[in-house]
């Protein structure tokens, strides 16, 4: 066991597996137990390096309370070879699910309600495109909260150790897994055909061995290649053979979660914990057709008083079912025909999703993405001619696709493919009202989805205009969701203030602050949220007073719901320190980080500038810019920065820094300073001060004065007043 990993001090083993070894440690700056999970050797190439980059960031946004947060990721050198490593949330007296409910001798209904739980935490990862790809017991923890952790969501994606890459390229037919958990799907060992339906596969093994005690198939002596067959040929036992009590509603559940052909099974995490939640509530389940016989079964067990006092009505009902029951038999061929028609449409949608999906492996690199994008969206409507909902899907995922390249791009070419991303936005929309209806869920869920991918800083006046549409539809519903309107209101609140309309984003927040208080209490994420608004948009007005009381109230918050020491807490305090910054009161603000920095040439490590030279001020209030040129939040960022900053702030310096990472060089650094036509200079350095600054990804920014680190953080939290507090000074 190495003494230290980055940041790191290990203190134990906790666990070792197939993919590496998960280390207890304490990390430095926030001091905090964390859980470093050391992977297998094998990320060697720039182009490897690079992807396992652009992972782990997207692995470091999930943030939900049944997630195991990642703090950090990164590669340790080990034996001539770079070895990837997690940071992770570290989960006290952690037991898996099954162990937990088993010593906790939990009754059914207490462990569906446990997995219902795990389901929505999958869901959420589904939702940002990341497969888990290894979903088992061992890696669904519950800890003395007795609340349940997903841990290493995308982990084995970012590595490549579910492929067992040897190499560049994965070579179908290997297959490296927790067999007694993996999908049949992912037994043909071909990477390229693994989507969301193979985690509800593995959460259907889980739900089994949750409510029966065992595996469905007993796999433990059985070769691997036999027991990859059994996988996918032989049926499980149903439920109810270990368990009669499981027979009925929960045993159709489980037995559809566990479909080899994934078209039949449960399409999503959120469909399966639905139903379980459906199943706890009394309701009627979606997992089998809603035939007379069931739903007076249904209504039978929730009205069991009732029916026992009105035996003629039953008789009748049930004389009804009968004949039903006869059309039902007759109606068959039609439904297997139009299921047929189904799977086909579903196979074809999944087909492009996936393919479209793989690009995001080469974003940044000199493949023309661009050109696959044309090639796809080439004869569209005749090729889903008779199937327009698959179209609408294909069309939404080529817009989000257009729009994200606009960050890789001059601002021609940004242009010329944002127009192409509006056009079938637009297009997806039309074939969606035409198909379900102008305020159908359907419509509103994809008017909602691509509005916050706009949002993200590719077209905001776009993101306004759909914000606008999707609260005009839920405000005009017949039976309007009051929580889903005010949710509406402070989503487009965001956009408004982003946008600098501070005043009617005041007014829609502060209506969705006062509800979600009423609603939900003080602690609730949806108030945690939108007080975080009103402090920013305070902020921006310049009501520096009141934004101080706002952020301080949101670290008392963070401390309550989550802890000291946790993530929460730091978001919180960077806000803070934000906040001090803006006011120029300096003092309060490094009272809060423990790293100093005195400014000198050799402390930034700076080897060259780029460009053209600079005299560093070490007295200066100084913004450092932590950026690289193939990352295109960098990209996104460094341009608002460079919007912000004017000529009055001569007392303020901001160095643009950059250590040429994953394979970039000078010229592609050059290049990024003068397409952006940077008016600060930027430097090269030796990467040091990034990792003495306890700095975790790009970009980043930190600010600082004689020494002091006044503010260290993302730089979407940097706003006009930060700047000009920062160089007012004291």
């Amino acid at each position: 066991m190495p003494q230290r990993i980055g940041h790191y001090t290990l203190q134990g083993v906790i666990a070792t597996g197939g993919m590496g070894t998960v280390f207890k440690a304490v990390q430095e700056s926030p001091r905090r137990t964390v859980a470093v999970k050391v992977m297998k050797a094998g990320v060697n190439t720039a182009a490897e390096l690079r992807r396992f980059e652009f992972e782990a960031q997207l692995l470091g946004r999930l943030r939900h309370p049944g997630i195991a947060q990642i703090y950090e990721a990164g590669t340790h050198r080990e034996g001539g070879c770079s070895v990837p490593f997690f940071a992770m949330e570290y989960i006290p007296n952690a037991k898996d699910i099954i162990q937990y409910a088993r010593d906790k001798d939990l009754g059914i209904r207490e462990r569906l309600k446990l997995f219902s739980q795990v389901c929505d935490a999958v869901h959420h990862g589904h939702q940002r495109g990341i497969v888990h790809r290894d979903l088992k017991p061992g890696n669904i923890l519950v800890g003395s909260s007795g609340s349940p952790r997903v841990i290493d969501f995308g982990v084995a994606r970012a590595t490549d150790s579910d492929m067992a890459l040897t190499q560049h390229q994965t070579d179908v037919g290997q297959l490296v897994g927790t067999v007694q958990y993996m999908s049949p799907e992912q037994c043909e060992a071909d990477p390229l055909d693994i989507d969301t339906r193979s985690d509800v596969y593995s959460l259907g093994i889980v739900l089994y061995e949750l409510l029966c005690g065992r595996l469905p198939y007993d796999l433990r002596q059985v070769p691997v290649f036999e027991a990859t067959r059994v996988i996918r040929d032989q049926t499980p036992d149903p439920p109810s053979k270990v368990n009669p009590k499981l027979r009925g509603d929960l045993e159709t559940i489980v037995l559809k979660a566990l479909e080899k052909d994934r078209d039949r099974r449960y399409q999503s995490a959120a469909e399966l914990g639905q139903d379980v939640c459906r199943y706890l509530a009394g309701d009627a389940i979606t997992a089998r057709p809603a035939s007379s016989v069931y739903q007076l079964r249904v209504f039978a067990r929730r009205n069991r008083g009732f029916l026992a006092a009105a035996s003629a009505v039953v008789a009748v009902l049930v004389a009804g079912a009968i004949v039903s029951s006869a059309l039902y038999f007759r109606s068959r061929n039609y439904q297997i025909q139009a299921y047929e028609l189904e799977a086909k449409a579903q196979g074809a949608q999944n087909y492009l999703q996936d393919v479209m999906d793989s690009i995001g492996d080469m974003w940044g690199d000199t493949v023309p993405v661009s050109h696959l994008l044309e090639t796809f969206a080439d004869n569209i409507e005749e090729r889903f001619a008779d199937q327009p909902e698959v179209e609408a899907e294909v069309r939404s995922s080529l817009a989000q696709k257009y729009n994200l390249l606009t960050m890789f791009k001059g601002e021609a070419e940004a242009r010329e493919f944002a127009a192409l991303a509006e056009e079938h936005f637009n297009e997806a929309l039309r074939l969606q009202r035409e198909l379900y209806g102008e305020d159908d869920p359907r419509t509103l869920s994809l008017i909602e989805d691509t509005a916050s991918h706009f949002g993200v800083g590719f077209d905001l006046e776009r993101a306004e205009a759909m914000r606008r549409e999707a609260l005009e539809i839920r405000e005009r519903s017949d039976e309007p969701d009051i929580d889903g309107i005010m949710g509406a209101r402070h989503d487009l609140a965001r956009v408004l203030a982003d946008r600098g309309k501070l005043s009617e984003a005041e007014a829609l927040n502060t209506e969705a602050l006062e509800h979600f208080r009423a609603q939900f209490g003080d602690d609730d994420l949806e108030t945690s949220s939108a007080l975080s608004l009103q402090a920013w948009i305070r902020q921006l007005q310049g009501r520096s007073e009141e934004a101080l009381s706002d952020r301080l109230e949101l670290v008392a918050m963070a401390c309550r719901v989550s802890g000291s020491g946790t993530d929460e807490e730091a978001d919180a305090l960077t806000d803070l320190a934000g906040a001090y910054v803006s006011m120029g009161r300096f003092d309060d603000a490094s009272s809060l980080y423990e790293e100093t920095l005195p400014l000198s040439l050799e402390r930034l490590g700076i080897k060259n500038w780029l460009m053209e030279g600079h005299a560093l001020q070490p007295e200066a209030p100084t913004l450092l810019f932590f950026w690289e040129s193939w990352c295109p939040f960098s990209q996104l960022y460094i341009s608002e920065i460079n919007g912000l900053l004017r000529k009055d702030d001569s007392p303020l310096q901001v160095i643009g820094m950059t250590s040429l990472s994953h394979g970039s060089g000078e010229d592609d650094a050059e290049s990024f300073v003068e397409r952006n036509n940077l008016g600060f200079p930027s430097a090269v350095y030796d990467g040091e001060v990034f990792k003495d600054l306890g700095l975790g990804g790009w970009p980043a920014a930190v600010a600082l004065h004689e020494g002091d680190v006044l503010w260290k953080g993302h730089p979407y939290k940097i706003s006009r007043p930060f700047l000009e507090g920062l160089a007012r000074g004291r």
